[in-house]
């Protein structure tokens, strides 16, 4: 046990960072399961007492080495990775570092997939407005928006190994976007990534890699993306994280009237735990596109914001972001050079005791719009959907 390693077997863990006491004979039978190698019938044991007192850590760690033992690895991670935020002693601390390095030791490979259908009001993205002047001249549109139901899909694979102890090697895959039945409205992406890190994210991890991300637009490959970054993540203190990326990447245009490009972007994200149960993030990038064709060259930034809460099985997230763009050059046909804004805004419950196949439901509510100079480029979507998702 954790909490055996560290010396900290009490007869009713309490108090230690004001939560209620846990019922002493419950904490007893389920200390005394585990001593006797027996995790699969203590977990309902600490399961319930980690509902009812969720601050103590204690019970954290005991559930999170139950789980570990049981080779339930996601969960392990999980409740490891919350007690390392939480007030432990130096014992409980490197107890759950430990731990946390063998669970990257067992198995390399981390799995997440992810899915759900998503009615969307205005899927094809078409802007509202009937009519938008070229010219002088005053054109009628024919399009308007529709709505239409797309299937949200998400798989990544990733692979880490740690040498010599501060150093690392890693790559990963990621295919993401959104699928409809309608073809023109398709759109996804593959993100290849491979790495090499050096030192650990207590102290300072500074990570070298290369970058490949092909997107495809109406099942037509529209660009790649590929080039090298630099990262640096950090501790600041016990509850918060710190990360800083660069990236240098060249965007090869493959479809006609498109210009190739070099993009340099630079993102700052910033996470806090307030409690074991509500976390805070943030982030900021900045992104300079330069192209031969003016018209796409560009100046991005973005800020995005978001909140986690934990309620028992379940986990809710709201997450924000804006999005501001000016293109460089003037569109050939409006005459003016884009100006444009994006802003969305998105509401998740994940989790719950109901599961299949190790499959959680995930319900999401969101709200997103672009607001252009040129009338013909704006346009506002709501979305609501029901889906599922597992990491192993």
């Amino acid at each position: 046990m954790v909490s055996a390693v560290c010396g900290l077997i009490p007869p009713a863990p309490a108090g230690a960072e004001g939560g209620a006491a846990a019922p002493g004979n419950a904490w007893a039978k389920a200390a005394g399961l585990m001593r006797a190698g027996k995790p699969r019938a203590a977990l309902p044991l600490l399961d319930a007492l980690h509902r009812a007192a969720p601050d103590l850590a204690a019970v954290k760690l005991e559930l999170a080495l139950a789980h570990f033992r049981l080779e339930q690895d996601a969960d392990a991670r999980r409740l490891f990775r919350q007690a390392r935020s939480m007030r432990l002693t130096d014992g409980q601390r490197r107890a759950a570092g430990a731990y946390l390095a063998r669970l990257r030791a067992r198995n390399p490979w981390r799995f997440e997939i992810s899915g759900g259908l998503v009615p969307q009001r205005n899927a094809s993205r078409r802007t509202a407005a009937d009519r938008i002047t070229i010219g002088g001249f005053d054109f009628i549109l024919d399009d308007r928006p529709e709505s239409g139901i797309g299937l949200d899909v998400r798989a990544a694979a990733k692979y880490r190994r740690t040498v010599g102890g501060k150093a690392g090697l890693g790559f990963g895959a990621t295919l993401q976007g959104k699928l409809f039945e309608n073809r023109d409205w398709n759109d996804y992406s593959l993100t290849l990534d491979g790495h090499l890190s050096r030192g650990r994210i207590a102290d300072g991890q500074t990570t070298l890699g290369l970058l490949i991300r092909p997107r495809w637009l109406s099942d037509r490959l529209y660009t790649t993306e590929i080039g090298p970054y630099l990262g640096y993540g950090r501790m600041l203190g016990e509850k918060t994280a710190l990360g800083l990326r660069v990236e240098r990447l060249e965007r090869r245009a493959e479809t006609p009237g498109r210009a190739d490009a070099a993009l340099w972007r630079v993102a700052l994200t910033l996470g806090h735990r307030l409690s074991p149960q509500t976390s805070l993030r943030g982030g900021l990038s900045a992104t300079l596109v330069r192209s031969p064709a003016a018209t796409d060259a560009a100046r991005i930034v973005s800020v995005t914001a978001g909140i986690t809460r934990q309620f028992g099985h379940w986990r809710i997230t709201v997450d924000a972001a804006h999005l501001r763009e000016r293109r460089a050059g003037a569109s050939t046909v409006f005459g003016i050079a884009r100006d444009e804004t994006e802003n969305r805004l998105r509401l998740g419950i994940a989790g719950g005791k109901i599961s299949v196949f190790g499959f959680s439901p995930v319900v999401e509510i969101g709200h997103e719009e672009r607001r252009s100079n040129i009338a013909v480029y704006s346009w506002t979507n709501d979305y609501a959907g029901l889906g599922f998702c597992r990491a192993f």
